[in-house]
């Protein structure tokens, strides 16, 4: 086996080190590009009808800006029920209000979003000064 001095190895060492830089250059964008317009989506699907852009559900799942998630009433999932397993639909601008009440805190710590605070939800039967943290809440705007 050749013995390598230090200098030697010093030229590799800055060699593959350019070499790294080089192909790590950066992306630019080209001219004409510009953030797309999320309130008007074109896309279609295969059988014609808009596409609907998923969020929230388990993956938590965040709509692009000047859109707000709102419970999807086509699935029959129950976000009073289900909770964060139930996928919603991001609409433009604030959306819709939703009838449907959401569910916060408990065992699962569910937080609410968009400023909204969480309060006890005193149509069930848990009281949060015994049961604690084991008691859901429903999402209210804040006061």
């Amino acid at each position: 086996m050749k013995p390598y001095s230090i200098f030697s190895m010093t030229a590799r060492f800055i060699a593959l080190l350019a070499i790294t830089i080089g192909f790590s250059g950066a992306v630019y964008a080209q001219d004409g590009m510009s953030e797309p317009d999320t309130s008007k989506s074109t896309a279609k699907s295969a059988d014609g009808k808009m596409k609907q852009l998923p969020c929230g559900g388990p993956s938590a799942i965040t709509c692009p800006r000047g859109m707000s998630c709102v419970d999807d009433p086509a699935d029959k999932c129950d976000p009073t029920k289900d909770g964060l397993n139930c996928p919603g639909k991001c609409v433009a601008g604030g959306g819709e209000q939703s009838k449907i009440k959401q569910p916060c805190g408990g065992p699962t710590r569910i937080e609410c979003i968009g400023g909204m605070v969480c309060v006890d939800d005193t149509s069930d039967n848990c009281d949060p000064t015994k049961d604690g943290l084991d008691c859901k809440g429903i999402c209210v705007p804040r006061p």
